[in-house]
């Protein structure tokens, strides 16, 4: 069965018409056709003549009931041959309401692909007739759709409403992208060519990005690479030594160039930035690349790898003028979701980390987010569990793994989650200030420095800790003190078996404490694994911006800090000029507050 939703937030352009027409055209075919009508204004049944004094089931209900439990004799009206109708009321429009509407439910955005899915065998066709606004029910009818009809009128606010309705259908299908990374085979491919191009002969790689553009890559290496990688000797090594420089601080910087003045010719520099554009990466280039060019002269741009568009941008202009290696950060897919693209995987590639078991693992995890009911999606669990923590007023969530290696992943998880949830407005342009506070400890070093506050502090917190089956290394304490009553327990016990039973205890001791808290099993810690790991709270974070009815893909309070970087700077244009003296106003210091 296919479905077509006809949408336009403007009223008054057509669509119910459109609908009504089409669908009977499509049954005079001889074509079974099924017209659902998502308009509390209940236009379909009034244009098929169906009184809505004699509709007892509707749309609406069986929205709210995913499908089970309705009678649908009831819910069907047989409007002609071939020609069949899912009505509504005007009480559907509170279907949309903040409280025991759909706001509150889970998988709220494919309750209508839920209730379609149960009937695709009895029609070759289902039409949808949209409400003249953007809410939870055009975004049902969006989620269930295969294509969109957008019926305008040659008329200036009837093509705006046009114009805004193919916006919003572009954020619904870009936010999938990420999604889809683990299955582009061209992109792998031409991350591996690049390896194989750069690894003989490296010795150093330094990664230059910031945010999305270092944290994934520090998390794969510190995941799948030994703890002491960097001092490893380099026959034992799988690639050359890695230097993810995360941040401008000069001494840092200025310290690793120090240490790799004499190895330039051995060092590659792998720049990240989409537009090449953010300050601090775009210094840390601009300092790199005038000493590769003061020090190898003509060979500099040899040693430069971006990855950054595929087209456009400050950045894609200079690597094309000076001839730099390329990779393409994905279209539409923001830095905090791209790990699994171009912008984590050549680092991951280079220092010998199997990126075709991590993308397989991360395949794997993508097939069981789809499709089936949020029970069986194990990221729409991790995301329900989160927002009925936040609606019980937990505003902090905790991610304490018991694997030193998992460290880097639960920081590249606090990016992921604050950038996306933590929003002033919702969708529909209410101020609603949500997003959980992502906070990293580890097991079981910070039992012994935060468990004091997480017990008997505020209890404003979720828990989620981390448990490894099989760390990949056996160390036995020795039983040397037989003696001594505490020592001895100690002796002839696995330290993995002590790391097992420190988090066990953690757990126990929230528990005793009313701490809400769930754990996410590892059964080891590889490729595979970390991919299935990458996946699974991706989707976990957009499943929570829906439950949040928040946009999860944009970043709208980071540009602001950007601009009045540049500001300051005194870059020139809109919206840079004038924003350091309003800085400064801003900011100003009084003398009375000076300690």
């Amino acid at each position: 069965m296919q479905t077509v939703s006809i949408i336009n937030q403007k009223g008054g352009c057509g669509k119910t018409t459109s609908a009504i027409s089409l669908a009977g055209m499509f049954a005079k075919r001889g074509r079974r056709t099924l017209l659902v009508d998502m308009d509390p204004q209940s236009h379909c049944a009034a244009g098929l003549s169906i009184p809505e004094a004699r509709i007892e089931v509707d749309i609406g209900d069986a929205l709210l009931a995913e499908g089970r439990g309705v009678d649908v004799s009831k819910l069907i009206w047989r409007a002609a041959r071939n020609l069949d109708l899912i009505p509504s009321r005007t009480r559907l429009a509170g279907v949309e309401a903040a409280r025991g509407g759909l706001a509150e439910a889970a998988n709220r955005e494919r309750r209508l692909a839920g209730v379609l899915a149960g009937l695709k065998g009895n029609y070759d066709l289902a039409l949808v007739d949209c409400p003249p606004s953007i809410g939870l029910l055009t975004f049902n009818a969006l989620a269930a759709a295969d294509c969109v009809l957008i019926p305008v009128e040659t008329a200036y606010f009837s093509l705006q409403g046009a114009t805004k309705q193919v916006a919003t259908i572009r954020s619904q299908t870009d936010r999938r992208r990420y999604r889809r990374l683990p299955f582009d085979e061209r992109m792998a491919a031409d991350v591996l060519a690049m390896r194989d191009r750069f690894r003989p002969g490296c010795e150093n790689l330094v990664v230059l990005g910031i945010g999305g553009s270092a944290l994934g890559n520090v998390a794969l290496q510190r995941a799948l690479n030994p703890p002491f990688y960097n001092l490893t000797p380099a026959g034992r090594r799988g690639g050359p030594r890695l230097f993810v420089m995360d941040n401008i601080d000069p001494a840092t910087l200025g310290n690793l160039l120090d240490l790799l003045d004499g190895e330039l010719d051995r060092t590659v520099f792998n720049v990240i930035s989409k537009s090449g554009e953010t300050a601090e990466t775009a210094s840390q280039f601009m300092i790199v690349r005038r000493l590769l060019k003061d020090r190898l002269g003509d060979r500099f741009a040899g040693r430069i790898v971006a990855v950054t568009d595929a087209a456009r941008g400050t950045m894609r202009s200079i690597a094309d003028a000076e001839g730099y290696a390329t990779l393409a950060v994905p279209e539409g897919v923001g830095g905090r979701f791209s790990v699994l693209s171009a912008v984590g995987l050549f680092s991951a590639a280079m220092c010998g980390i199997d990126v075709e078991a991590l993308l397989a693992g991360a395949r794997a995890m993508v097939r069981r987010t789809e499709g089936g009911s949020w029970r069986e999606n194990p990221a729409a669990v991790l995301a329900t569990v989160h927002k009925t923590a936040w609606d019980r007023g937990l505003r902090t969530c905790v991610m304490m793994p018991y694997s030193d290696s998992l460290i880097g992943l639960a920081s590249w998880f606090g990016q992921l989650w604050a950038e996306s949830l933590g929003k002033s407005t919702d969708l529909a342009g209410q101020r609603v200030n949500v997003g959980q506070t992502p906070v990293f400890a580890l097991g079981a070093t910070d039992q012994h420095s935060q468990l004091q506050l997480y017990r008997e502090g505020p209890a404003d917190k979720l828990f989620i800790l981390h448990e490894v089956s099989d760390y990949g290394r056996r160390l036995t304490i020795p039983d040397d003190f037989a003696g001594n009553p505490t020592l001895a327990a100690l002796g002839g016990a696995e330290l993995s078996g002590l790391l097992a039973a420190e988090k066990r205890a953690t757990e126990y001791a929230l528990c005793v404490s009313g701490r809400p808290n769930f754990t996410i099993i590892w059964p080891r810690v590889d490729a595979e694994h970390v991919g299935h790991f990458i996946v699974l709270y991706e989707v976990a974070t957009s499943i929570a911006g829906l439950l949040l009815g928040i946009d999860a893909y944009d970043q709208p309070a980071v540009e602001l800090g950007k601009q009045a970087a540049y500001g300051l700077l005194g870059r020139k244009g809109e919206p840079f000029e004038g924003l350091a003296g309003k800085i400064e106003r801003t900011l100003s210091r009084r003398a009375e507050f000076v300690v």
